[in-house]
């Protein structure tokens, strides 16, 4: 009888131990499969065109991604890597307020997307590439971005010191550049010299990066709200 038996059960056995092979392997392959990590960048949007002061979408291939304000920065939000459509709606309306463009996003790369007007009747965007690389000890890094309407050619200064950046022409951006890291007095100035805005007590701390943009309208009657004025985004 114990041979019979044992005859019996070695079938069983072999079934057993076939089995728990197979899920131990089912679960040696569960632990070795690792989501991969989606590969991603940053971007933010800011809203600096006086003649469509409503509320903006920014959407990232049909996908909203946030909405801004007129004269507000959304701060950066993530978004994946490639080639992607860039559109802008009205957000009470849905209507596209700026067609549909290709933007190419990098890895661990910051982008800003300035919305502004070209023309009185027309929007525009300026798509920059931020360089928010460290500065030195005592330094902070800041750059310009010309999008006053109508200002011409502009010359940002600080009281006391000598022109951080000369003649930036509208609708365009100037590189980060590094300043010592202290308390401004800034001043936006035309190819005249004539002061159209300024901006008091700006403090640049150490190691941080700024961008220091001019929007609104040079006109001499505009609402409060369209005024030349100078804003100032941490950027990092």
């Amino acid at each position: 009888m114990k041979t019979t038996f044992q005859q019996f059960l070695r079938p069983f056995l072999f079934s057993s131990l076939a089995l728990a092979s197979v899920l131990a392997s089912c679960s040696n392959d569960d632990e070795d499969t690792v989501a991969p990590v989606p590969s991603t960048g940053q971007a933010q949007l800011i809203h600096v065109a006086p003649y469509n002061k409503v509320k903006f979408d920014f959407l990232v291939n049909d996908k909203k991604l946030v909405d801004v304000d007129y004269g507000k920065s959304t701060g950066y939000k993530t978004v994946d890597t490639g080639s992607a459509t860039i559109k802008v709606k009205n957000s009470t309306s849905q209507a596209d307020v700026l067609p549909g463009f290709s933007q190419s996003f990098e890895k661990d790369k910051s982008y800003s997307v300035f919305i502004y007007n070209p023309t009185a009747s027309t929007l525009g965007s300026l798509v920059t590439t931020d360089d928010l690389t460290t500065p030195a000890a005592g330094k902070a890094n800041i750059r310009f971005v010309n999008t006053g309407f109508d200002a011409g050619a502009i010359t940002l200064t600080a009281v006391g010191s000598t022109p951080f950046f000369t003649n930036v022409a509208y609708g365009t951006a100037v590189a980060f550049s590094p300043v010592d890291a202290k308390t401004y007095s800034l001043e936006a100035r035309n190819s005249l010299g004539v002061t159209l805005a300024t901006k008091s007590n700006v403090s640049f701390s150490d190691g941080k990066s700024y961008t220091v943009v001019l929007r609104g309208r040079n006109s001499p009657a505009v609402p409060a709200d369209e005024a030349l004025t100078l804003d100032v985004i941490q950027n990092k």
